[in-house]
């Protein structure tokens, strides 16, 4: 019986208090991939289309142990990348607002101008309406982008509070002791890949359930409401892990993108850290759960606990603000694809993934 490749779902990008923020550095190294394919072209030129066409091309290979498929956070159906390592190859969008520009075009980077399948002359007449719908839903994206600073600050204010009453020595010696079972060295130099698992999106703060089970048999689920002593003991064990010489997957949180960790995942070990709290919910079976409360002192807490109520019933508010605006500004680019698709030439846009679509099959 042939085997069914791993199915892994990420993001590479997400709204969070400083902006969008990309990590499609990711996917851009050539010392990872051979090639990348680079999609440029605007709303309804079949990028998303192409990449759930490429994946189902891979699906059907028997040679494909992992698919990755990198969702778009501003709306959740659609693709923004998909990265299949055992061909050494990706494709990714590289349009706003994740731009890849190529930095070794024609040895790593191919670019696929799909824009060049548009009509222009039936462009022309709604110049006025694509901009002003444009300009619309950038404007709501940097509104969801507020409402996520917000909440970010009201969050921080109760981290800051929890950390004064969280043993963080015991934390550290509680992920040497997992560290000391789990991770036993092996004289090689580990690796990292930064992913998100959860983003802000046109469904919420949303995390995509099924990578963790994918990628880890065993999971320790780590519930903290204040995000202070999952992250630090996430901290301790991803450099435990490296050091260790073991390839890991670090997921960030959206709320602090380039510090925050929220989950890690040692696929080598089948093993994955999980964070659970008020905003996400992994959908697993954990082996172990560990507790904030263990590291926190309780008592001093709880004369603050009013006032942590309200910033994280603030928080939340404005984090549904966000998503409103993320949805907002989907359903004017679902517009704007509306407009575009009457100009777009199908042949030609056919022609030009053709080749692509036979060499993921293995046609080419």
């Amino acid at each position: 019986m042939v085997s069914e490749p791993k199915i892994l779902r990420f993001f590479l990008g997400t709204h969070s208090p400083v902006g969008f923020v990309s990590r499609f550095d990711q996917i851009t190294n050539p010392h990872l991939l051979n090639t990348l394919y680079v999609l440029k072209g605007g709303p309804g030129s079949g990028k998303s289309t192409l990449l759930k066409k490429v994946g189902q091309a891979a699906q059907n290979r028997e040679d494909i142990g992992e698919i990755e498929y990198i969702h778009c956070a501003s709306d959740l159906k659609s693709l923004d990348a998909v990265v299949l390592p055992d061909l050494g190859l990706a494709l990714a969008d590289g349009t706003p607002p994740h731009v890849i520009e190529p930095k070794y075009p024609g040895l790593f980077e191919r670019l696929v101008a799909l824009g060049d399948c548009y009509d222009t002359e039936k462009l022309t007449p709604l110049r006025e309406k694509i901009i002003a719908t444009a300009e619309q839903s950038a404007m709501l994206h940097r509104q969801a982008d507020r409402f996520m600073a917000a909440a970010a600050a009201l969050l921080s204010d109760n981290a800051r509070t929890a950390e004064r009453f969280t043993d963080m020595d015991k934390v550290r010696k509680t992920a040497a002791r997992i560290a000391a079972r789990s991770l036993k060295p092996r004289h090689r130099e580990g690796s990292e890949r930064v992913r998100f698992l959860s983003a802000l999106t046109d469904q919420g703060y949303h995390t995509l359930q099924d990578t963790g089970p994918a990628l880890a048999d065993s999971i320790t689920l780590l519930e903290d409401d204040y995000a202070v002593s999952a992250p630090a003991l996430l901290k301790e064990l991803r450099q435990a892990a490296l050091e260790a010489g073991y390839d890991i997957i670090s997921c960030y949180s959206p709320l602090a993108p380039m510090e925050r960790l929220e989950h890690l995942f040692i696929p080598e070990l089948s093993l994955g850290f999980m964070t659970h709290n008020r905003l996400m919910a992994p959908d697993v079976n954990p082996d172990r759960i560990i507790n904030a409360r263990r590291f926190t002192d309780t008592e001093g807490l709880r004369a603050y606990k009013k006032r942590m109520a309200f910033c994280r019933k603030a928080a939340i508010q404005m984090l549904g603000h966000a998503e409103d605006s993320v949805r907002q500004a989907r359903e004017l680019h679902h517009h704007l694809e509306a407009l575009y698709r009457p100009a777009m030439d199908y042949e030609h846009l056919d022609s030009l993934t053709a080749p692509i679509l036979k060499a993921v099959a293995g046609e080419a």
